[in-house]
């Protein structure tokens, strides 16, 4: 009997170890911040600026400059000596160790509809989001497939498949966010918007006084527009102006033209009209069709079919009309070939057809079989038959 005791109490204490072991080992899901599904890659230039050096203080800010000036002879004669001493083998938080412009790789994780940053000096992801564990990533719109910079280095844009709209990113709040320890006077509620605002494709509205009129189409490729394009200006650098050195560009206007293919159109976008809801993003229209290129005078006469919802998951009749897709180009008659195309010489004579083989006699296979029960009993026949054919 004592030792049937001994046996349930070794048992029943067993059950209870495992129980509270199984209780106590709960996973925590960290999500793996690496590549997934990178799409494209852009480029921008970046430099370490002193500010306000002291011993207290031994830490300066991140400027993007053009991407131009991170040419090699170019970013030899931008280098900045450091006026205090540096310790031995000191590796800053990103580029190199002598100061010069170095470049940052933007690259769009289309899987995740995320951006990631890469420092190509350290060969090293920027870890964009500090406050959570492993490298963070900045969020954009869905399935985002393009991107592009603008040549002053300080905004960068994608085209975002899955959303129908496009993501305009501030390079400077973005780094700077990726970089709060260099700026203990900011906390992360200050720039906890990253520096990303999505833009939808709007047009004016056919309406008087009525807000602008949505295009659920998805983009495809995109381009910057020129710095100095009708309409645009470049931004200000933070080293530039009144020499605040605070690290952030300021003011500009930028513009990008993007492929719309089921509108067969090429819009010129503003990417600070987003800014304004009350304002169209869409500046200028080509349309491309079998009769060439046009320009579209009357903006609010846009109709695109509906590919995406908006953020609510809906895209209403009052937002946009289902018209019929732009004539395919590869389709007009008068792009065809106009007769039957001769692949031989009339004087070559064609070469004989070969003999059909006869069906194997088969209880599976019969002069009328489909292809497919004529495979599966090919592969069922004995090995000396398949030798003989």
């Amino acid at each position: 009997m004592t030792r049937a005791k001994s046996i349930a109490a070794i048992v029943a204490g067993a059950l209870a170890w495992a129980a509270t072991t199984a209780c106590n080992q709960q996973t925590i899901q960290t999500p793996t911040r690496s590549f997934d599904r990178p799409s494209d890659v852009a480029l921008t230039c970046v430099q370490y600026f002193e500010n306000d050096i002291s011993e207290a203080t031994p830490h300066g800010t991140y400027n993007v400059r053009p991407l131009s000036d991170c040419e090699t002879v170019r970013a030899n004669e931008l280098a900045i000596p450091v006026s205090y001493p540096l310790p031995i083998n000191f590796i800053p938080p990103l580029g190199p160790g002598n100061f010069v412009p170095f470049l940052v790789a933007l690259v769009p994780q289309s899987a995740r509809g995320e951006l990631a940053l890469v420092d190509t000096e350290q060969n090293k992801l920027i870890d964009l989001d500090p406050y959570t564990p492993d490298y963070g990533f900045v969020p954009v719109g869905k399935l985002p497939e393009h991107i592009r910079a603008s040549s002053d280095g300080c905004v960068a844009v994608t085209s975002n498949t899955d959303s129908c709209n496009l993501s305009r990113v501030d390079v400077s709040t973005v780094l700077h966010a990726a970089l709060l320890s260099l700026f203990p006077e900011q906390t992360a509620n200050t720039i906890d918007a990253k520096g990303v605002t999505n833009l939808p494709f709007t047009v004016p509205s056919a309406t008087a006084g009525a807000p602008p009129k949505r295009l659920f189409s998805r983009p495809a490729w995109i381009e910057m527009a020129p710095a100095n394009d009708a309409g645009g200006s470049p931004a200000e650098h933070g080293y530039e102006g009144d020499g605040s050195h605070d690290g952030f560009c300021k003011g500009g206007t930028h513009n990008a033209w993007v492929a719309l293919p089921a509108c067969g159109l090429v819009v010129k976008v503003s990417l600070e009209a987003g800014d304004d809801p009350t304002q169209p993003t869409i500046q200028q229209a080509l349309r491309v069709d079998g009769n060439g290129v046009a320009p579209v005078t009357d903006l609010s006469t846009i109709d695109c079919p509906i590919e995406c919802t908006d953020e609510s998951g809906v895209a209403t009749a009052s937002d946009l009309s289902a018209p019929t897709g732009p004539t395919d180009m590869g389709s007009i008659p008068s792009n065809l070939p106009s007769g039957p195309i001769r692949r031989r010489s009339p004087s070559t004579p064609s070469p004989t057809p070969r003999a059909t083989p006869p069906p194997v006699a088969s209880s599976s296979v019969t002069a009328t079989a489909s292809a497919s029960t004529w495979c599966h009993s090919t592969s069922s026949r004995p090995p000396s038959a398949r030798r003989r054919r």
